[in-house]
């Protein structure tokens, strides 16, 4: 487990089916894009910068020059995957974090465990937050209005998808006094395609690298009106893991 000691890690078996989906292998370096090097030969900046204008200009028949080769215009074959790569606690000050790419789409994600009430209808269960930061892009009129709807759609994905990776009995601290409150908040560093595959890479790596602080309950002066015990993070103190499962990792 990673962070202070007696801190707990979800269940990794829990992200195994999604993780192997996501990590698969690419090609290696040398050899992605090699279709498209044959069939675009090598631009220099005026060449690039003539490139781009064109490509703004007439986009419709830019991409239609690819496909009559049978590339697009990153190089890679129409049927080829973007390269996927994804790194683990890049962010110290969090208790989960990831970085993933997608070509040349980027999205930090960071996961903050936060002890909360339970609910009264889910007494024994957590829950896992999503937030995803994305700004939005100038452009035609009404393009912000269907970025923002875009947003939304993918924020309840991603919502309804970390429900699923997570057992929310695992976040349970004492059922009815408190449980884990896992706040990820996704970062959108560029968008190139690809965003919610990005997304949902990003957020798994992250909530497969969280380590639960170990906590303990505050007696006496500490108790809330309801009589509902304080919880205090405390990184020293042994925490149990969150599930006889993850205690095999």
């Amino acid at each position: 487990a990673r962070g202070a000691p007696g801190a707990s890690c979800l269940p990794l078996e829990l992200f195994l089916p999604v993780h192997t989906r996501y990590m698969s292998p690419g090609l290696p370096p040398e050899a992605d894009g090699a279709a498209g090097a044959a069939a675009q030969p090598a631009q220099g900046p005026p060449e690039a910068a003539g490139a781009a204008a064109f490509r703004r200009v007439h986009p419709l028949h830019y991409h239609q020059a690819f496909l009559a080769q049978g590339v697009r215009p990153d190089g890679r074959g129409l049927l080829r995957g973007r390269r996927a790569a994804a790194s683990a606690a890049v962010v110290s000050s969090a208790d989960g974090s990831a970085m993933a790419k997608l070509g040349q789409t980027t999205v930090l994600a960071g996961v903050q465990a936060v002890p909360t009430l339970p609910s009264e209808a889910e007494p024994g269960e957590g829950r896992v937050v999503i937030s995803l930061d994305q700004p939005l892009a100038g452009g035609e009129r009404g393009g912000q209005a269907r970025q923002e709807r875009e947003q939304s759609a993918l924020s309840e994905l991603l919502q309804r998808s970390a429900a699923g990776m997570v057992a929310a009995a695992s976040l349970c601290i004492e059922e009815e006094k408190a449980v884990w409150e896992c706040r990820c908040t996704l970062h959108v560093l560029e968008a190139d395609g690809n965003l919610t595959d990005a997304c949902l890479l990003a957020m798994l790596v992250a909530l497969s690298d969280t380590a639960l602080p170990a906590v303990r309950f505050s007696t006496g002066e500490g108790e809330g009106e309801d009589g509902t015990a304080r919880v205090v993070v405390v990184g020293s103190e042994t925490a149990p893991p969150p599930s006889s499962a993850a205690s095999q990792h």
